[in-house]
């Protein structure tokens, strides 16, 4: 807050002898936009479009930057600079000047190539609140001049004045997507009508099937009344529609559904198919086998490093000392039983080791023998099939009856 006054100390001592704002419904403090990547007077020409639709605004008072630095010598761009645009400081700067509201904002370069555009944005900050109270960041062309002044004369109006035309909007196709200065239109129902502002409009339409349109549309002034905005998009003739993911379908996952003959696909001509013999080292029991060799294997190898560790401790002890170390008898006790731990160790070892060996080769042998054994045709033999039974025992008879005519 000091430092707030230090930076104030000048305006507040020639206010004090000359006063700059005059009572009025409302007043606004407009500083200059802030030129940010864009030229200086790119940026002034934002300005003076802004302050001239505030102007036109009934009822508001405006407080423009030449005026201040007129009247008490106070150049507000270096003010807000040196106010760092803090929203405090700057509604300091508001109350001393005696408005009701401030307006800042910038103008920056946004994009490369194609896509380059200037974004414009305005913020109104409330005196008395010392708040925020309304924002607005639209994207203008950077190659068209005009679109500058378009957006910065109408964000004015949309800021400080209120809606003063109904607008209809008559969207061809009804479902295009429209944004104007970048910002989303939301479109009301088709024959309804919505307050809006009157003033030049930058918009760009995109819908499927159609080719994009960027369009100026102009809104007049008509209080009470409503105005009907046409726009008509240009269908793309090359446009391919998406086609909507659909689920696979196999014609072959169910049988025959002819019907007369009372036969299906399943009898006629069905041949089963030969999904193979299973492998001889898919053999869960097998494997089981050898999992749990494997598993003696380790607890035995434990087993048996303990007792070899334990035993080893107590065969280095020095020479018996009373009170330090065991007897010879006890010493003699202990190695004793841990070369029976340590052969019991080995035993669960050489068990496990022989079970797994057993389970490998159990699997190998079933392997070896399956391998060498001829396979079995896939197709069913004349004999199994009832129908072919049949035919047979019709062309006998036949056969039969005209041989003992």
């Amino acid at each position: 807050m000091v430092r707030v006054a230090q930076l104030l100390v000048p305006i507040v001592s020639v206010l004090s002898l000359v006063g700059v704002v005059k009572a009025a419904d409302a007043s606004v403090i407009v500083f200059p936009l802030d030129s940010r990547g864009v030229a200086h007077d790119t940026a002034a020409h934002g300005t003076q479009n802004v302050l001239a639709a505030l102007r036109d605004v009934k009822g508001l008072e405006v407080v423009d930057p030449k005026a201040v630095a007129k009247r008490i010598g106070v150049d507000l761009t270096e003010q807000a600079k040196k106010c760092e645009y803090d929203v405090f400081c700057l509604v300091e700067v508001g109350e001393i000047l005696e408005g009701d509201q401030v307006l800042i904002g910038h103008l920056r370069q946004e994009g490369e190539g194609a896509s380059r555009h200037l974004e414009l944005k305005l913020i109104v900050l409330d005196v008395l609140k010392a708040s925020i109270t309304d924002v607005l960041i639209w994207n203008v062309s950077a190659e068209d001049r005009s679109a500058l002044g378009d957006a910065a004369r109408t964000a004015g109006r949309r800021l400080f004045a209120s809606s003063d035309v109904n607008v209809e909007w008559r969207i061809e196709p009804p479902d295009a997507k429209v944004t104007i200065y970048g910002d989303p239109l939301r479109l009301p129902p088709p024959g309804e009508s919505v307050p809006f502002w009157s003033g030049v409009y930058h918009a760009r339409l995109e819908a499927p099937g159609y080719h994009p349109l960027e369009k100026r549309i102009v809104v007049p002034q008509k209080p009470g009344g409503v105005v009907t905005v046409d726009i008509t998009m240009e269908q793309d003739p090359l446009y391919v529609r998406e086609r909507k993911s659909q689920p696979d379908v196999n014609p072959f996952d169910q049988a025959s559904r002819r019907e007369g003959s009372g036969i299906s696909a399943k009898v006629v001509g069905a041949v089963p198919t030969d999904d193979g013999e299973s492998s001889a080292f898919a053999n869960p029991i097998a494997w089981a086998g050898v999992g749990g060799g494997v598993g003696a294997i380790v607890v035995g190898a434990i087993v048996m490093s303990g007792a070899q560790s334990r035993y080893n401790a107590v065969a280095e002890q020095p020479r018996f000392t009373p009170g330090e170390t065991a007897s010879a008898a006890i010493a003699e006790s202990q190695r004793e039983e841990e070369q029976s731990t340590y052969r019991t160790g080995s035993a669960v070892a050489f068990i496990g080791a022989a079970v797994a060996l057993g389970g490998l080769g159990w699997m190998l042998v079933d392997h070896l023998l399956t391998s060498d054994a001829p396979k079995r045709s896939s197709r069913m033999s004349a004999v199994d099939d009832p129908s072919a039974d049949r035919a047979a025992r019709v062309w006998a008879a036949a056969l039969y009856e005209g041989s003992a005519r």
